[in-house]
């Protein structure tokens, strides 16, 4: 089932007019009339609205900074380091050791999707390198 979004909302209602044989709408507030044309050209432009709104880029949260500082410092940490595992990469920095160790993962994990880090399993542990390059 469709999810009834703003957006939805607007297209019914410009079709609704669309296909309508009315060509005048009275506000009930007062004695005003406003013409199908007019209408519809109020709705087109909340929807332009709406769609220059969901595609302006999105500033970070705190939290989002924050954790590219901590990626920083994994990086640096690894800096002509051999492959290590998530553990010992958290002994390789004091403010690392103060991290969960999820916390830490999840940022590796992170980087090595972004090409950062590469990730390599050896007897079943995962050992995590600087990206050549």
């Amino acid at each position: 089932m469709m999810k009834l979004t703003k957006k939805v909302a607007l297209e019914v209602a410009i079709s609704a007019i669309a296909n309508s044989a009315i060509k005048e709408y009275h506000y009930a507030g007062s004695e005003e009339t406003f013409s199908a044309e007019e209408v519809t050209a109020k709705l087109m432009g909340m929807m332009e609205q709406l769609e220059a709104k969901s595609n302006a880029p999105k500033k970070p949260t705190k939290v989002q900074e924050a954790n590219e500082g901590v990626k920083d410092i994994i990086k640096a940490a690894l800096e002509g380091q051999s492959p290590k595992t998530v553990s010992e990469i958290q002994t390789l920095s004091m403010e690392l050791a103060a991290l969960s160790n999820q916390k830490v993962a999840s940022l590796v994990r992170q980087m090595v999707e972004a090409g950062v880090l590469v990730r390599t399993e050896e007897k079943r542990k995962a050992y995590f390198s600087l990206a050549q390059g």
